[in-house]
């Protein structure tokens, strides 16, 4: 098992189980620290009319996998930034939606089922960028046991009156 599947299974996982305990989100990489897209290359931002809304995860040079209550509005409106660490360097390494797609049975008022896919228009240019871009995906019967190492990872903010990090930042 990768240590990169690890990392982006459980950043979702952890979203979806708070989201199941509360009704209101949480956007924050408490006590994180800066890192380097590079640790990361499969972490996106997504991005609202230029601005940055939530993170993602490269599944292909296609599809891009979030949270569900990161989907609302024109799929024109959204883009995607790829393969950058500081999120105010805008203009590099951008790609357009075509597509939003949210779980089927998503409940925004419990926020059951957040998770959605963002399609591109046209496919991620990946060549100057880590081959390892993807993320590899856990299978539906795959186990971890209590005590296995997470690694949340995203531009949230550090406490409750700050605004996100212009640094991806992780957290154990």
């Amino acid at each position: 098992m990768s240590l990169e599947f690890v990392k982006v299974l459980l950043v979702f996982l952890f979203g979806l189980s708070s989201a199941e305990n509360s009704n209101v989100i949480q956007p924050f990489i408490v006590n994180g620290t800066d890192t380097r897209i590079e640790d990361f290359p499969s972490m996106v931002s997504i991005r609202l009319k230029g601005d940055h809304l939530c993170g993602g995860t490269i599944l292909n040079d296609e599809w891009i996998l979030t949270a569900a209550h990161c989907l609302y509005g024109m799929p024109s409106d959204f883009s995607v930034q790829y393969a950058t660490t500081v999120i105010s360097q805008i203009g590099m390494n951008v790609a357009f939606a075509e597509k939003l797609v949210r779980h089927e049975n998503y409940r925004p008022s419990i926020h059951k089922n957040d998770i959605g896919l963002l399609k591109l228009r046209t496919p991620l240019n990946i060549t100057t960028f880590r081959k390892n871009y993807r993320a590899t995906l856990a299978m539906i019967r795959s186990h971890y046991s209590t005590g296995s190492r997470a690694v949340l990872v995203g531009w949230g903010a550090n406490s409750v009156n700050s605004i996100f990090d212009d640094i991806v930042s992780e957290s154990h």
